[in-house]
């Protein structure tokens, strides 16, 4: 099982002057990369390239939408087209990474990507609360004075 997320690196390389960069202006370029292995190529290069000055990276994990459901589990109604083919969702933050939660507009059936795992603990992100209104003033009549 191949998972639905994925680790990358942004890698942006700081150059002496503009003219050392390879586009030729700006002092820095930014990489964005699959793997450790392009990381280490491309971070060794830039430790004997003398036009660099300095490097900097970070790794940041992206989801893999390729094997995301295209359409309800439980009718298969399409979810592509327009909002009213497209389910309801929303995000369920876990120390995963994540689950999207859908609902499909036809039938109503819930469904979650990627599927909880066990050791997954996805945390429901609570429904906005409706703003309470102002205690009303009392309906009684006023008395005449007499």
């Amino acid at each position: 099982m191949t998972l639905p997320w994925r680790f990358r690196w942004r890698v942006t390389l700081y150059w002496e002057s503009a003219n050392d960069s390879p586009a030729g202006w700006g002092k820095e370029s930014v990489h964005h990369l699959d793997n450790v292995f392009q990381l280490r190529d491309l971070i060794m290069r830039a430790r004997r390239d003398p036009r660099i000055a300095d490097y900097r990276y970070v790794r940041y994990v992206e989801r893999d939408w390729s094997k995301s459901p295209t359409s309800c589990p439980g009718c298969g109604t399409s979810y592509q087209g327009g909002s009213a083919n497209r389910p309801r969702g929303g995000w369920l933050p876990c120390d995963c990474g994540g689950h999207q939660a859908d609902e499909c507009r036809v039938c109503g059936h819930r469904s979650v990507y990627p599927a909880v795992a066990p050791g997954c603990e996805p945390t429901p992100v609570p429904a906005p609360r409706k703003q309470q209104e102002a205690p009303r003033k009392s309906q009684e009549t006023p008395r005449k004075s007499r």
